[in-house]
């Protein structure tokens, strides 16, 4: 079944009277998450709400899921114990396994059949991260790795087994976008969405956009972006939704363009060639350490209840530095629509498994019904990225 999961399971919030786990899929399909003690006890089952039963889909082959389990079988979730999560495909009435157990193997911990949990009486011990960049210079592998290792060693012991993970902020460089990376990004982000979204202000479909090229463009239409490094910002919701699925696990093993005389082929924006060359040896290295933690990243996610923030890189470098950089993106029609977005990407993938509450459903409703297929996914976006900026200021 893993062929039709994008990115996790993905434990997000939880407590005594709810479990939350995340998953992306590239078709719409009706899940139920169970949730079992040590001794296969049932303690809660829940999926999706009624309204949207077999996920949101947010673009051809892209369907989120934030699946729900309430507490059944007990009044509340214990505490201090390990529990177990288990998903299963709901299909005409018949109830099967999501994963096979083989599968079940790359993102369990020690002896373990299933993803492990627990929720703490007191946090004793916790995890904090920040500045996630693919190609970061500043240690040999992705710093989050040693996150899967800490929770490798202790998943058997509630007492020194890390409780919570909190990612506060840049879980994507949305405007420092590796190139060999991005090559890649472009390529998986129109077989996500089904279709080409037409930036505004005469820029057509971003994947037209030569490699290195992207800079030039949003200074060429007075765009307000200020990074320093956005020669590979990305553009289009799809291409935002292609670096979250990467970013947390990689679970369809997109490689990057590893090799330099494949990007020639792809070709480079007028005048960039050197620059791109100079910007692909500085990465490589760095970019193919990350690359190879993918997996034990999406075990440890799988396996630690894990709360985002989203910080200025998830959009680009300096969003809403200043008002005058709000006022001059906000003029902006390419601007708008690039913070539209990613905002809407920061939803999908971040912010609603904090805490669904704070999405009302009137939001997620107005999700389904202007799908794709009745509207331009640009539009889809813009409205998913307006309730959000309502919500973000109590509209």
């Amino acid at each position: 079944m893993t062929n039709k999961v994008l990115a996790g399971p993905i434990l997000r919030r939880t407590t005594k009277n709810r479990v939350c786990v995340w998953l992306a899929t590239s078709e719409p399909m009706q899940l139920q998450v169970t949730i079992t003690n040590c001794t296969e006890n049932i303690l809660g089952t829940g999926g999706m709400d009624k309204m949207n039963p077999q996920g949101i889909q947010l673009g051809k082959h892209l369907v989120v899921h934030l699946l729900q389990a309430r507490p059944k079988a007990v009044s509340e979730y214990p505490f201090d114990i390990l529990m177990y999560y288990s998903i299963a495909h709901v299909n005409n009435g018949n109830t099967v396994p999501l994963f096979s157990a083989e599968e079940i193997q790359k993102f369990t911990y020690g002896t373990h059949t299933c993803p492990s949990f627990f929720i703490p009486s007191a946090i004793k011990n916790l995890l904090h991260g920040s500045c996630r960049k693919p190609h970061g210079k500043s240690s040999s592998t992705d710093a989050l790795s040693l996150a899967h290792t800490l929770l490798q060693e202790s998943c058997d012991d509630p007492e020194s087994r890390p409780a919570l993970l909190f990612l506060a902020g840049d879980q994507i460089y949305a405007d420092d976008v590796a190139l060999s990376l991005h090559a890649r990004l472009k390529e998986r982000a129109i077989q996500l969405s089904g279709q080409d979204e037409i930036m505004p202000q005469q820029v057509g479909s971003s994947r037209n956009i030569l490699l290195h090229g992207r800079k030039q463009v949003l200074r060429n239409r007075k765009s307000g972006f200020s990074s320093g490094k956005s020669e590979n910002q990305l553009f289009s919701f799809s291409e935002y939704a292609a670096m979250y699925l990467y970013a947390f696990g990689n679970l369809s093993a997109w490689e990057p363009v590893w090799d330099w005389s494949d990007l020639k082929k792809i070709g480079f924006a007028p005048g960039e060639e050197e620059h791109a060359q100079e910007a692909y040896t500085q990465q490589h290295d760095h970019l193919y350490a990350f690359h190879n933690t993918l997996p034990d990243i999406r075990r440890l996610l799988a396996n630690i209840p894990t709360y985002m923030l989203f910080d200025d890189h998830d959009v680009t470098d300096d969003w809403n530095i200043t008002h005058s950089w709000y006022d001059t993106v906000r003029q902006s029609a390419l601007g708008r629509r690039i913070v539209s977005n990613a905002l809407a990407a920061c939803w999908a993938f971040q912010s609603w498994g904090n805490d669904p509450d704070n999405f009302h459903k009137d939001m997620i409703w107005s999700i389904q019904p202007v799908s794709y297929t009745h509207l331009r996914a640009h539009e889809t976006q813009e409205v998913i990225s307006y309730a959000v900026f309502c919500l973000k200021r109590g509209g």
